[in-house]
Formats: C-alpha cells, sequence, structure tokens
C-alpha cells in the first residue's frame, strides 16, 4: 500500500539555504588552505608562471688573453732538419694586435682583432701570406682553438720567468758597452771571457760564471767538469752564424721577451741536457746557457734572478714601432717612432726615394731608394766605389740574400743594405754627414730584422 502523504507535505525534502550558505564558506576557506600549503610547500613554485628570461650576454675576455702565451695540448711528429723528426709543441703568442705561431723550426706572425672571444686575423708574415685565420678562445677551460688544433694558456709574455725581484745588493753588475748588454750576478761567483767558448766554437764573446757550490762539486767529483758552469753567456754578432746546437739542439719550450726583445726557451738535449734561452733573431744574438740546470725547473734562485736582470743597451721594442709598407713595390718594414717620412730626392736610375729624417738631428736617420735595375752583386756600389759581393757581408732579409757594406767618404759615412726585386733592387742608406751620429748598429739590425716581403 503507498504511503499517505498528509495535507501541506511534499513528497519531497525541502530546499535549505543555510545548507548553502555554510557549504560556500567551506569551499572558500579550503581554497584559501591548500593555496598556502602550496607556497610553503618545496615544489609549489612549479605551479607558479615562470618569470621572464633574459637572453645570456656572452662575456668578452679579448682584453685578458692580450700578452698571453698558449701551447698545444699535444705535442707533433715534425721533421727538423739536420735533427730530423722530433715530438715537440706549437705555440701561439698573442701581444698588441698581433700574433705569432711557432711550429717546428717556421713560424708565421700577423695582425688580429679579437671580438666576443673570437679571433680573427691575416697572416703577413710566413710561408702562407695573406692566409685567413679564424680561431676560437673559451675563458670556462681557458683554451684557445687555432687551427682546428687545441691550445691552452701556456702563461704571460711579461712574467713568464717567474722573477725573484729583490737582488741582494752585494752582487757585482756585468756591463759591455761595445755589444750592448748587461746583467747582475753573485759577488762571489768566479766570472771568465773569451772567445769561441761555447759549445758551437763560433760566438765572438763568451762569459762563464761558476758558483762557489759548482766549483766545489768539480773539486768533489759530484759535478761533471763537462758541465759545470751555472750560466755562459755566447754573443754572435750576427744572429745567421747562431745554428743551434746541432743534433742536441732540442725542443723550444715557449717565447719571452727579454729586455724589449723576442727570446725563446729551449733545452738544449743530449747526456748533458741544459735550459738555455737565445735572444734576438738576426743582427745581435744571445744565447743564456745554464749548463746545470737540467730543466727550467732545475734553475735555482741565483739563477732566475741572474736572467730578470739581463738587459740590452739601445735595444728598441720593434713591437711599439710604426710600420713602413709599400703595396706598389711590396715591401714593408718597422721604423723608430720618432723618425718622420719625406719624398726624397731622385737620382741616377733610381725611381723611388724616401727619407725616414730624425727632427732632432741627435742622430741621423736613413733613407730606401728603389733602382731600375737588377743587382749585380758584383757592381755593388759603395759611395763613389765599386766593390764586390767578396767585399760585402752577405745577410739574409725574409728569405733572400742581401748584401750589407760600408760606404761613404769625407765627411759622410755609414752602412748600406741591398737587396734583389726581380728586375730592380731596393738600396737602405745607413750613412751620417758632419757631425750627426750615425744610427746605433742595433737600431739598424732591428730594422732590418723587421723587412718582409708583402707579395
Amino acid at each position: 500500500m503507498p504511503p499517505t502523504v498528509s495535507d501541506g507535505e511534499s513528497p519531497h525534502k525541502s530546499f535549505n539555504p543555510r545548507l548553502v550558505v555554510i557549504g560556500l564558506v567551506v569551499v572558500i576557506v579550503g581554497y584559501i588552505v591548500f593555496s598556502y600549503s602550496l607556497a610553503l610547500w618545496p615544489f609549489g613554485d612549479l605551479l607558479k608562471p615562470l618569470p621572464s628570461v633574459s637572453p645570456i650576454v656572452k662575456l668578452d675576455d679579448c682584453d685578458s688573453i692580450d700578452l698571453t702565451v698558449f701551447r698545444s695540448v699535444d705535442k707533433f711528429d715534425e721533421n727538423r732538419p739536420p735533427i730530423g723528426m722530433v715530438s715537440d709543441y706549437r705555440f701561439v703568442t698573442l701581444r698588441d694586435g698581433r700574433f705569432e705561431r711557432i711550429y717546428s723550426d717556421l713560424r708565421e706572425e700577423g695582425s688580429y682583432s679579437c671580438k666576443n672571444n673570437t679571433i680573427t686575423g691575416v697572416v703577413d708574415i710566413g710561408l702562407n701570406k695573406n692566409r685567413s685565420i679564424s680561431s676560437q678562445y673559451y675563458p670556462d677551460r681557458k683554451i684557445l682553438i687555432w687551427d682546428g688544433l687545441e691550445y691552452a694558456e701556456y702563461g704571460k709574455i711579461e712574467s713568464r720567468l717567474n722573477v725573484i725581484s729583490q737582488v741582494p745588493t752585494d752582487w757585482k753588475t756585468y756591463t759591455n758597452t761595445e755589444y750592448g748588454f748587461e746583467f747582475k750576478y753573485p759577488g762571489d761567483w768566479e766570472v771568465k771571457t773569451g772567445t769561441k767558448d761555447d759549445p758551437t766554437g763560433l760566438a765572438d764573446l763568451t762569459i762563464s760564471l761558476q758558483s762557489p757550490a759548482t766549483i766545489k762539486g768539480i773539486n768533489d767529483g759530484t759535478v761533471d767538469p763537462g758541465y759545470s758552469r751555472d750560466l755562459l753567456v755566447s754573443y754572435f754578432k750576427d744572429g745567421t752564424t747562431w745554428g743551434g746546437m746541432g743534433s742536441d739542439r732540442g725542443p723550444k719550450i715557449g717565447p719571452l721577451i727579454i729586455s724589449g726583445a723576442k727570446a725563446t726557451e729551449v733545452l738544449f738535449g743530449g747526456a748533458g741536457q741544459n735550459y738555455a734561452v737565445e735572444i734576438g733573431t738576426v743582427g745581435p744574438f744571445w744565447v743564456l746557457s745554464f749548463e746545470t740546470a737540467y730543466d727550467k725547473s732545475k734553475l735555482t734562485s741565483e739563477q732566475i734572478q741572474i736572467l730578470s736582470t739581463f738587459k740590452l743597451i739601445n735595444y728598441a721594442d720593434t713591437y711599439t714601432w710604426k710600420t713602413y709598407r709599400n703595396e706598389e713595390y711590396g715591401f714593408e718594414f718597422k721604423y723608430p717612432n720618432q723618425l718622420i717620412i719625406k719624398n726624397g730626392q731622385l737620382y741616377g736610375s733610381t725611381i723611388f726615394d724616401m727619407d725616414f729624417m730624425n727632427p732632432n738631428e741627435s742622430y741621423a736617420g736613413f733613407s730606401i731608394s728603389i733602382f731600375d735595375r737588377t743587382l749585380d752583386p758584383q757592381r755593388l756600389i759603395a759611395g763613389g766605389d765599386v766593390i764586390t759581393e767578396k767585399e760585402a757581408k752577405k745577410i739574409i732579409l725574409d728569405g733572400i740574400t742581401a748584401y750589407r757594406f760600408g760606404a761613404g767618404d769625407g765627411p759622410c759615412g755609414g752602412e748600406v743594405v741591398d737587396v734583389g726585386m726581380k728586375d730592380k733592387y731596393l738600396h737602405f742608406n745607413f750613412s751620417a754627414c758632419f757631425n750627426v751620429l750615425p744610427l746605433d748598429l742595433n737600431i739598424i739590425d732591428q730594422i732590418l730584422s723587421t723587412f718582409r716581403f708583402t707579395r
């Protein structure tokens, strides 16, 4: 029987508004509590909107790698006459907008620019002139990628010696004004000078230094007399005379700058291997050989201090010099900043003449001329005289044989250099007249050392 419904009642439950209000309050409170909990929860940030991300800015470390030497991470087998095949490192040096890459006994140089750690440049000295260079520096790894090879930072040029700055006050100073160098050494060391007392027997001057400890070791039989000089300084008037140590010429360690001149750390090999430094290119050349040091790590503090005091007199840093470049005839060289350039006067068969003059007239400048005829080694013009190549000194300018000789008479005189240029020849005149002093020979040598053909 169906249920009965009394009058006034509905068969369904009536609507209760209080329950609706309570429900809404519960939902709102629950939402607030839940949101607050998410803010405190470690992963609550995952539900927050992602902040806008600024683009990554690549830092530029170009300034920091200036004056830096890089050495290849790996060694490479290279043919180095007369030794033959050797395993050696390669080097890249960056300095004042110029680069130098050394590999085997070869090198190439050029200018470069750096932006956003990308280095671009052009070779202007070496076998591959006008070759473009593009390399990348990675500051986080301190690695330079050059021609596809990895080079690691090896050190700063000016700090490669780890110099101990305080030289004792009782040290003596050896000075040679004729050959233009000096250095300090301990007062109790024995010093001997001579000629041809180097391994090649060709040096124009040698200075041998021995410490009291080394002399004692010789007497005790604990030091080999054949390798007993704490320092042997060998000076060569002409760097082309120095042919290295022949088969004992070891690998290059890296480049240096000594008193403004280019220098190279080397190891002389064989049973008596020792650390040495070669200073110069063409012209004056110095070899500082530390016979008692098997390698650089074996140098004593005194030997390091001596090396740090080695100074070249009247030797300028050619990196700071101006560059003269002649596009028409294809050559360039560097010259001292104080000289000014003026067009010279043509004479005889000259088709070009340029003067590099010193405005202060404390010493002379020099001039260059191009003669419109082939260079004849049997007819070299020395002032008013004609000489042959037998009376001149042969030198090498950028791989080409040139002739250097004295010229001039009366109140004028000096040195000249002739080098052939196909059907013409270039004539350097370093003469001076009357009371004006000629350029220092070291400066002349440095000018010539920077000469390059550009095509």
